[in-house]
């Protein structure tokens, strides 16, 4: 109590209020607080607006809000709060402005999207029983990690801020803020035209992928029949493959070096879609590498730099196939061709020539956010279509049943998967951090 301008203290935020785990700490710091300075309030930040059972001793509870819309949000608080006796307060309002300044508010993270977003926080702050509010933040600031969400820089500045550090007071939502603080004026913010997102680079990417399979395909009538075969008919494919009846390895060559581009150009678009994604922010950071942040942020913010570093790693990893499993053919007593096991690991992956049609469209759905669960989940079955036909062309040309080329893949694989994991939970509680964001994003 001897701070007297101070009038309460907060635990922290990003809290669920209905996690048992959180309320119980919560409990445990007021006590504290209350313990220490009697006469002063105690308030807690959340990320979801929901009704819960008060907790003792908070007096003040805020939400925490991120580039929602506010009329949104307001209608989830009202329907939340109904009959609600506790005092409630916007604690965060955050709304990156990385774009700068554009023709209107119709284009996102701008300093007129920015503007237009904090005069809704007002004006729903006024219409309702929300006892105030607080904006995040007043100047743009560094932070310890590259930032995701509030814009992609080499300095990790966190554009979020109405000012920057040397800002005069240009920037619209910092005029707009002033004159609804201090006359109670409305600045009218533009409402302008949205400008395209999309890089054009996707769509030439996936063209010309696609105009060069179809000249493969069609430039001899074998590759074409073998095309067919190993998409319809594998296990017969394979079976040639394993008697070395198959095209020269050049034509392996140049397919793999094409499905490796059809691959790179799909991730790189997941990856780009994904640059401001909060959920996506928070998993990178709970492995707690500044360096591994930093990398995923650049690729993610940078499509085609990223296309050409995955192009590198796929066909990397195509090679890395090849020679793991021509390794693990000495443990078989057929004798396996290292061509045979290269033939397979290229033209088992096949279907991700058909992935390039859709790629010229894939940024496009994502955007609309009405079928990307469904999406992520066909992509996902997808890659483990390719994987399982990879795999049958291995139990082929191995001459062995199938039970021990899935056994054994899938168990070291397990093994693996299983080490990755601990370690990076033992030095980083990495999935404890990744199991909060995955809850408090699904409650934005």
């Amino acid at each position: 109590d001897k701070y007297q301008t101070v009038i309460g203290y907060g635990a922290g935020g990003s809290y669920l209020r209905n996690s048992e785990n959180h309320v119980q700490f919560l409990s445990y710091m007021n006590k504290v607080i209350k313990k220490n300075a009697p006469n002063k309030l105690t308030y807690s930040s959340f990320i979801e607006v929901s009704k819960g059972e008060k907790i003792p001793g908070l007096d003040l509870y805020g939400f925490e809000i991120y580039a929602e819309e506010p009329p949104l949000f307001i209608n989830k608080f009202a329907n939340s709060t109904l009959n609600d006796s506790s005092i409630y307060f916007i604690s965060e309002a955050t709304y990156p402005n990385y774009k700068g300044a554009t023709n209107g508010y119709l284009n996102d993270y701008s300093f007129e999207g920015q503007a237009k977003f904090f005069d809704g926080i007002m004006d729903v702050t006024n219409e309702s029983n929300l006892k105030g509010f607080v904006l995040n933040t007043m100047f743009e600031f560094y932070g310890d990690y590259t930032p995701f969400f509030a814009g992609f820089n080499t300095e990790n500045n966190y554009a979020i801020g109405i000012l920057s550090q040397d800002d005069e007071g240009s920037r619209l939502s910092y005029n707009l803020v002033k004159s609804r603080l201090t006359s109670g004026v409305k600045t009218s913010v533009p409402i302008g035209s949205s400008e395209e997102d999309a890089p054009l680079f996707f769509i030439i990417a996936a063209l010309l992928i696609s105009i060069i399979i179809a000249l493969l395909i069609n430039s001899k009538r074998k590759f074409r029949e073998d095309s067919t075969r190993a998409l319809l008919r594998p296990y017969n494919f394979y079976s040639d493959l394993r008697d070395q009846r198959i095209l020269a390895s050049f034509h392996s060559t140049i397919l793999m070096l094409l499905l490796a581009g059809s691959n790179a150009l799909m991730f790189t678009i997941l990856l780009y879609y994904l640059k401001n994604n909060i959920l996506f922010e928070k998993i990178i950071l709970a492995f707690g590498s500044y360096k591994f942040s930093s990398i995923v942020g650049h690729f993610a913010w940078n499509p085609q730099q990223a296309f050409i570093y995955l192009y590198v790693v796929t066909i990397g990893l195509f090679l890395l196939i090849s020679v793991i499993f021509h390794m693990a053919s000495f443990f078989v007593k057929t004798k396996v061709h290292y061509s045979s096991v290269y033939s397979v690991a290229i033209w088992a992956f096949l279907p991700l020539a058909l992935l390039v049609p859709f790629e010229t469209i894939l940024y496009k759905i994502l955007q609309l956010q009405s079928y990307n669960n469904i999406i992520y989940l066909i992509i996902i079955l997808f890659m483990l279509w390719n994987l399982q036909r990879f795999l049958k062309g291995i139990f082929v040309i191995f001459d062995v049943r199938p039970f021990y080329v899935y056994f054994f893949s899938i168990t070291i694989f397990a093994a693996l998967t299983t080490v990755v994991l601990f370690y990076f939970q033992f030095s980083a509680n990495a999935f404890d951090y990744i199991s909060l964001a995955i809850k408090q994003f699904s409650l934005l």
